[in-house]
């Protein structure tokens, strides 16, 4: 019986708690996840982006690439909750 959050849409803890199962495991990155790597890759980008002449284009090109692998691979290192949490202003 899957007891975590997506169950039935309740909070995972009543079927849990019914049944005399054992409370849901927090989550974790799946196996072959790189979690620091994934957000390593992700500050070396901006960084780069911040870099160049215009940073807001750098990396809005860099944020428009990540999509792609994303709907191919559905991994976690091409979520877009990582790369969608990064913005750049300019103030010039």
């Amino acid at each position: 019986m899957r007891t975590d959050a997506g169950a039935a849409g309740g909070t995972g803890t009543e079927a849990g708690a019914e049944a005399g199962a054992k409370e849901p495991r927090a989550r974790t990155a799946p196996r072959g996840a790189r979690p620091r790597a994934m957000v390593l890759d992700a500050v070396c980008a901006i960084d780069a982006a911040h870099e160049r002449d215009d940073a807001v284009l750098a990396h809005g090109d860099w944020q428009r690439e990540r999509p792609v692998a994303w709907r191919e691979l559905r991994t976690v290192e091409h979520s877009p909750v990582l790369w969608g949490a990064f913005a750049t202003i300019s103030t010039v």
